[in-house]
């Protein structure tokens, strides 16, 4: 089926069902990052399969919004003759739908499972302001069967325990804590709907979405010690149900989350909801049973957020790992390129998981790699494809941005890499800029209650100076073994006010894109931690190891303590590395990491 005949078919639904347009955001019930297959509704209509959109169709016209990571993208995926394009913004969204000139009265469909319960509140508001009412879908499953009668099943995979000693807390320490919450709050019960939390309050794994060591299910927490666990109760392994059975946690099909509600939930109970995640359907679930809603953050969020010692001691052992694969990596590359053999993006990209792979640890990739080379590395998440596959040539930039699922932890790392000898001024001064910036932030020293948001400006000031900058975030929190994306912490030009606390682990990956020519980021993965030269102040500790390409730094440009910084940097990937490296791999890394 053709997106035009898609298109046909959906307002056809629409206009049967008495609505006037469908908002389909790139979502799913639990809040997936990465959606599962039979999740991918928004790609099913529009083509476009990054991970962050909102299309909303009318009976004449429709849009697709995307926010600056995926403009390029967009661009290539989405027939400009049937969605209109604009940025990801509320201001941009108001403003379409006043263009768009909404018939008075008209009813715009969404799916309640898709949409949180915080979001809601907002839509419905923007359109009563346009004339318009926001009306959940009566037959959610019945409408999209009908629009995609081939869409995929849901996938359930095995649940297994993820052992103590890599998480270094229990189930029933963390279960302990949340009851405490729940009391403290004066509240009944919190209902649990996406997949890292789940995992990491219960200390479990599975594999029901691409990229990340998740579950599908719900949960229910309550004050009175009792949990309700709703997943593929048939995959869940005998010695695991034993162990959550002993710590009164009751398993529960996944089917069987809507109708445990209708029978379980009582008028007057008193139900947590996380403001960004929870879907809005089960809110209208809880108030038909009379339940008292309170919308707050799922609790499992911030102490996820703080990682334990082993949990730290583990992303050490992770990024040791995933720093020989990437090291090994970019020594064949450096080779191939040399010798003059063919590479291309996807046969580069298949290297980097070859070498990944040769470690009994790692799981699978923890996103879909990004590498780009020239044009292509402009594309902020570009994604090859064998139609977009492009060669590696002499003079290009190669951008790589990739990661691993490995027992211990979750890696991404991003490097970018001159194709031949000798760089122009341009790029290696734009290089070097966005590494002053990285260098800035790896190096930063802040008091407690600072926030990702205040620290943002040092990965971007270098570039100001030169009237650039980079459409992203420069940081955003990593998972232990779970999403390689988290919250609450970020470091981001947004406001946002969550403090950085030890413990955290945030990336640090300012970038510069040149549209047409290149694009340069460098990213590493580091931790706060307690500064123990100055009371009350916080650091980082890089994670990441993996050398950075020096053919590529203006030395003018570096201040002493710059150059200081990469010197030692690269000591400490040399030292950390080496050890584990076959002799020529440790020869080329002494080689390219040595001229600081």
């Amino acid at each position: 089926m053709t997106r035009s005949s898609s298109l046909k078919t959906l307002r056809e639904l629409l206009q049967a069902d008495g609505l006037y347009g469908l908002l389909i955001p790139h979502s799913d019930q639990h809040a997936h990052e990465f959606l599962p297959e039979h999740s991918k509704l928004l790609t099913h209509i529009t083509g476009f399969d990054g991970s962050a959109g909102l299309c909303l169709v009318l009976q004449d016209k429709a849009v697709l919004f995307v926010d600056g990571r995926y403009t390029l993208q967009a661009q290539h995926q989405v027939d400009d003759a049937l969605f209109d394009l604009r940025p990801y913004s509320w201001s941009s969204i108001e403003a379409w739908i006043k263009e768009a000139a909404v018939p008075q009265g008209a009813r715009i469909g969404f799916d309640p499972w898709c949409v949180s319960v915080g979001e809601y509140p907002r839509y419905d508001a923007l359109f009563q302001q346009n004339r318009a009412t926001f009306i959940p879908l009566a037959q959610v499953d019945a409408f999209w069967t009908s629009l995609w009668p081939h869409r995929p099943a849901a996938l359930f995979t095995p649940v297994s325990a993820h052992p103590d000693t890599f998480t270094g807390k229990s189930v029933d320490a963390k279960l302990a804590d949340l009851y405490a919450y729940l009391t403290a709050q004066n509240l009944d019960t919190a209902l649990l709907s996406v997949g890292e939390s789940l995992c990491w309050l219960f200390n479990i794994r599975a594999r029901d979405v691409p990229y990340s060591p998740l579950v599908t299910g719900y949960a229910l927490i309550h004050k009175n010690g009792t949990a309700d666990l709703f997943v593929a109760k048939d995959l869940v392994a005998p010695d695991l149900k034993e162990r959550l059975t002993s710590l009164k946690i009751t398993l529960h099909s996944y089917k069987d989350f809507n109708p445990h509600l209708e029978r379980h939930i009582q008028n007057g109970q008193k139900v947590l909801l996380d403001k960004g995640t929870a879907p809005y359907a089960s809110q209208l679930l809880l108030e038909k049973k009379g339940a008292l809603i309170t919308l707050g953050e799922d609790p499992c969020t911030r102490p996820r957020a703080l990682k334990t010692s082993a949990e730290l001691e583990g992303a050490k052992t992770a990024h040791l790992y995933d720093g020989l694969a990437l090291t090994r990596f970019l020594c064949w590359l450096d080779e191939q390129m040399r010798e003059g053999r063919p590479v291309t993006e996807l046969s580069a990209s298949k290297e980097l998981l070859t070498e990944r792979q040769k470690h009994p640890a790692f799981k699978e990739p923890s996103f879909e790699t990004i590498a780009g080379t020239g044009p292509n590395g402009a594309i902020v998440h570009y994604r090859v494809t064998p139609e977009t596959d492009r060669a590696l040539q002499k003079g290009d930039l190669f951008l790589v941005d990739s990661g691993g699922q490995y027992f211990e932890g979750t890696t991404d790392v991003t490097r970018t890499v001159f194709l031949g000898d000798t760089p122009t001024d341009l790029q290696k001064e734009h290089f070097t800029r966005v590494l002053k910036g990285h260098i800035a932030l790896a190096g930063a020293r802040f008091p407690k209650g600072t926030s990702g948001h205040q620290l943002d400006a040092l990965a971007r000031f270098s570039l100001w100076q030169k009237g650039l900058d980079y459409a992203h975030g420069t940081g955003h929190g990593v998972g232990a073994y779970l999403g390689v994306h988290e919250g609450p912490q970020s470091i981001s030009s947004a406001p946002r006010a969550v403090p950085l606390e030890a413990g955290m682990i945030v990336s640090n990956e300012p970038g510069y894109y040149l549209e047409g020519a290149y694009g340069i980021r460098i990213e590493s993965l580091q931790f706060v931690k307690a500064s123990t030269q100055h009371p009350g102040f916080l650091d980082f500790e890089m994670l990441t190891l993996a050398p950075l390409d020096l053919r590529l730094v203006e030395k003018s440009l570096l201040t002493h303590d710059e150059k200081e910084w990469v010197a030692a940097y690269h000591q400490r990937v040399r030292d950390a590395l080496s050890p584990h490296l076959d002799a020529r791999t440790a020869q080329w890394l002494s080689r390219v990491s040595s001229a600081f």
